[in-house]
């Protein structure tokens, strides 16, 4: 690595939401994970001064368990130098800057080019696949490491997966299914991901009223007939995402999109709305440590929200089922509607369940033709929706989180690993009392981001796009995640 690089991390996009939270969460809790320098970067060095002005002014004492602040560098993801001078600075960027599709690409290639590790916090999976293919080659020979994907996108589905799946191997069984079941609470959408999720849905209308139309209306931008014919190019070099899983990738997406109870675990449940982000990345790590598809054992993964005892769903769905009949059997409807709300104690999400098919009903009513003939007002209703902080709900995370990194919400999920026999079941259990969007996404990144730094202090070299579960290892990455209150707990 060169001599000249002198910060341990690079926080890019530190304007933003996610990388606002990162940089609280370095200058509070950096010293717990070994970072020993880092620094915030972005386009506009005034807004940064403004944003991150508790941290930069040094006013009071950095917090024992945290890290000062270097100096803020300048760099604009469309000028390519700059983002080239803040790679050269750094041991690691913490790229936060999304969506990633838009501002990603030069920073993916700036960190290549100075032989500086990378790592981000993306979802956007079919950008990640893209940019392996395009960089993979030069990535694996400068001996970088290239972590996308290392927040909540998707470090609790795979870390989990990958500890029980070992857990089975070490006992001498094969992995067969596995299923993730998520416990969120507080936080709120930070704009960036809201970006990326418009950006996604803009590109999924162009592709149905293509295949609506029989080709005829295409919709295609410059950008998107250029990547696709960069992608036609590469189709047959392997990216992140190894070829002969995919398959089976789609299966499981299936599967989870249309499964409501699952008998290894005994709950109902929803299908986990970021499971297209995920699943990609469970069974690209299950590959790399030993445990996937292509070794014929049966290996399937599944993710879900909103569990509950199935025997507590069913009383919940009679609930809903005696208010909906009482009025067609001429039944005084108050009993009906009494009992479905002390369902909602045995069932406590029995409320965001209903408000979830109604809000779909509405969403296929009026949503879809809104969206397929004026997406421009979709997007604009919806950042104005999120720009207005409904309850305060970001407002009162950045609270928490700017002010000592304090503790914003829950990121839970609960892992069952089941053997190909049948004959053991392993459960992990991973635990943070911070919010999904941003508490846990600065942590995590960050945790990955000094494991790398870590690394290279023991001279371990990178191997090019990786996940990062795989390439720090699942007992590595969870004893530096458990250094800032994320506890583990597993039980065969």
């Amino acid at each position: 690595m060169p001599k000249e690089k002198q910060v341990d991390i690079v926080v890019f996009g530190a304007t933003g939401d996610a990388g606002r939270c990162a940089c609280h969460f370095l200058h509070n809790q950096g010293k717990l994970i070994g970072v020993e320098s880092w620094a915030p970067a972005a386009r506009n060095l005034d807004k940064l001064t403004t944003v991150l002005g508790s941290i930069l002014a040094k006013r009071s004492p950095v917090p024992k368990d945290g890290v000062a602040s270097s100096k803020p560098i300048k760099s604009d993801s469309d000028d390519y130098e700059s983002v080239l001078s803040m790679a050269k600075q750094a041991k690691v960027v913490l790229s936060c800057a999304g969506p990633f599709s838009f501002y990603g690409e030069n920073v993916v290639k700036a960190c290549i080019e100075a032989g500086t590790d990378y790592v981000d916090i993306t979802g956007e999976t079919p950008w990640v696949n893209y940019m392996a293919k395009k960089y993979g080659k030069e990535a694996k020979k400068k001996g970088v490491y290239l972590l996308s994907q290392s927040a909540f996108d998707s470090v609790p589905s795979d870390i989990t997966i990958a500890i029980g799946a070992l857990a089975l191997m070490n006992k001498g069984e094969k992995v067969g299914r596995a299923e993730n079941h998520f416990f969120l609470e507080g936080g709120a959408m930070p704009v960036g991901t809201l970006n990326t999720i418009l950006n996604m849905s803009l590109d999924a209308r162009r592709k149905f009223l293509s295949l609506l139309t029989f080709g005829m209306v295409k919709c295609e931008t410059a950008e998107n007939k250029k990547e696709a014919a960069e992608l036609k190019k590469l189709k047959d070099v392997e990216g992140l995402v190894p070829k002969q899983i995919k398959a089976a990738i789609q299966s499981d997406l299936m599967k989870n999109n249309t499964t409501l109870y699952s008998s290894m675990t005994g709950k109902c449940f929803l299908p986990f709305f970021m499971a297209p982000a995920n699943v990609p990345i469970v069974h690209t790590t299950a590959e790399k440590l030993g445990y996937g598809v292509s070794k014929g054992d049966g290996f399937t993964y599944g993710e879900y929200f909103l569990s509950s005892d199935a025997g507590n769903f069913t009383v919940f769905a009679v609930a809903v089922a005696a208010v909906i009949l009482a009025p067609i059997m001429n039944r005084p409807p108050l009993p009906a509607w009494g009992m479905l709300f002390i369902t909602f104690y045995l069932f406590p999400f029995g409320s965001i369940l209903l408000a979830l098919i109604f809000g779909g009903t509405l969403a296929v009513c009026l949503g879809l033709p809104l969206w397929l003939f004026f997406p421009g007002l979709v997007s604009y209703v919806a950042k104005l929706i999120n720009n207005s902080d409904p309850m305060s709900m970001k407002k009162k995370t950045f609270e928490k989180v700017c002010n000592g990194f304090k503790e914003s919400g829950i990121s839970n999920c609960e892992s069952t690993v089941r053997s190909s026999s049948g004959n053991m079941t392993v459960k992990v259990t991973m635990k943070s009392n911070y919010d999904a969007g941003l508490g846990f996404t600065g942590l995590c990144s960050a945790t990955v981001a000094a494991s790398v730094v870590e690394r290279r202090r023991k001279g371990l070299v990178g191997n090019g796009f990786s996940t990062a579960v795989a390439a720090i290892g699942p007992k590595e990455l969870s004893s530096n995640l458990e250094k800032v209150k994320c506890e583990f707990t597993i039980e065969v």
